[in-house]
């Protein structure tokens, strides 16, 4: 079942029931929580103008209708779907824990079914499609193979959610499955073949793990850090051993010579056709997708993409957002270290940030990021929940506490009175 090629080949219709859940609970998050905007974030409006600013380049772009406008308007769905309406969808921690814990249901789910169920290609790391039949893949072109880097993300993200969250009630049975799903996560990983998710994950697992168990000391933090990294290298050398991919495939020299001959080449070729073109272009770009009329394709890094394209005004725009989303995960850490389950699910998401965030230095093209702007747009909205939330709370605490010393007052100044008659 799980080698079925059936939602690959009905890629438009599954496109359409995904948007249209994600329209349901946009329409029902609004009929029951009133202005979405009254979680208001920077990050949001630094995102906003991002984007407005790469659609407006394609006006100076090499090919504006054949390739920039139609790039643009063919991600534009997926942008606006994931990156605006699914994040909007979170108004409470609930929303947030729910989605979470969904995730990593349906996740866990999925990889169970693709482990047990999937055969892997003759090409090697990805997924045969069964019984002959072929797909169309997101260029369009026919194939009889599945992508195997969306598995390996999927994996890596749902190992980070089962490792850093701390569960309450009926969920506390995540905790007795944390491992196992933890070595799924990584033999599934494995048998795509996906060095940069591996890594990335374990990074951003190492990089969390403190903030989920609430470590205030350096060390504790060092200690768990090098703990969770030690675990992951580990596991990484153990499955090259293994790999079906071959071990050369795991090796520096072997990671470092196809980079070399992929995205070093891609973006040296990139960034030397945009340092040719002129001041001009280096303040306002070559243009959104100009890569793919330099290249015939796309980066794979993209802030590299991003500078070339944009030029240093898209480059100050995408390093502003950035910033933003960090100053929002300051404040959220502050208010969110003293209470176990908002610190878990503030990790996970965090950890989900950093992992999109670094596959933007191996993968994909700067329109196709719509879980990246997802990720980025939900850790905003939560870090705003969990201030709102500690402010309301510091108010009420300063009302009774002034309630208090009033009574306090009174009662002094009574007290004497009454001795004296």
């Amino acid at each position: 079942m799980a080698n079925s090629a059936f939602f690959a080949q009905q890629a438009q219709l599954v496109n359409f029931l995904v948007g249209g859940v994600v329209l349901v609970a946009f329409i029902a998050s609004i009929a029951h929580h009133g202005n979405p905007f009254a979680i208001n974030t920077a990050a949001f409006w630094g995102f906003l103008l991002l984007y407005i600013y790469s659609g407006l380049s394609c006006l100076w772009a090499p090919k504006v209708m054949e390739t920039s406008v139609f790039v643009y308007q063919y991600y534009m769905p997926y942008t606006l779907c994931f990156g605006v309406m699914a994040p909007f969808c979170i108004r409470t921690k609930d929303d947030m824990r729910a989605a979470l814990i969904a995730t990593l249901i349906l996740g866990g789910v999925t990889m169970i079914l693709l482990l047990a169920g999937t055969e892997i290609h003759s090409w090697g790391r990805t997924i045969v499609v069964a019984e002959g039949s072929t797909m169309q893949n997101r260029v369009g072109k026919s194939t009889d193979r599945m992508a195997p880097l969306a598995v390996a993300e999927l994996a890596a993200s749902v190992g980070l959610i089962t490792m850093l969250m701390n569960y309450r009630g009926a969920t506390r049975v995540f905790s007795l499955l944390r491992w196992p799903i933890l070595l799924m996560a990584f033999a599934l990983i494995l048998r795509s073949g996906s060095r940069g998710q591996l890594l990335a994950c374990v990074g951003a697992g190492g990089a969390c793990i403190g903030l989920a168990r609430g470590y205030k000391k350096e060390l504790q933090v060092f200690v768990g850090a090098t703990f969770v990294i030690l675990t992951g290298l580990a596991a990484i050398v153990m499955f090259a051993m293994f790999s079906t991919t071959g071990e050369e495939r795991w090796t520096a020299s072997g990671m470092a010579e196809d980079f070399e001959g992929t995205r070093g080449h891609f973006c040296a070729t990139l960034l030397l056709a945009w340092i040719n073109a002129g001041p001009t272009a280096w303040l306002i770009g070559l243009g959104s997708s100009a890569s793919f009329d330099v290249l015939q394709i796309y980066p794979h890094v993209v802030m590299v993409e991003v500078l070339a394209e944009l030029g240093f005004i898209g480059l100050g725009l995408y390093l502003g957002w950035l910033t933003l989303i960090g100053i929002a995960i300051y404040q959220a850490i502050k208010v969110a270290f003293k209470e176990p389950e908002d610190r878990g699910m503030l990790a996970a998401v965090i950890a989900l940030f950093l992992l999109t965030f670094l596959l933007t230095f191996k993968q994909g093209s700067f329109q196709m990021q719509s879980t990246f702007f997802m990720i980025c747009m939900m850790l905003a909205r939560f870090s705003a929940i969990l201030v709102q939330e500690h402010a309301k709370v510091e108010r009420m605490r300063s009302l009774y506490m002034n309630q208090f010393y009033q009574w306090q007052n009174t009662a002094t100044a009574w007290l004497p009175t009454r001795d004296a008659t």
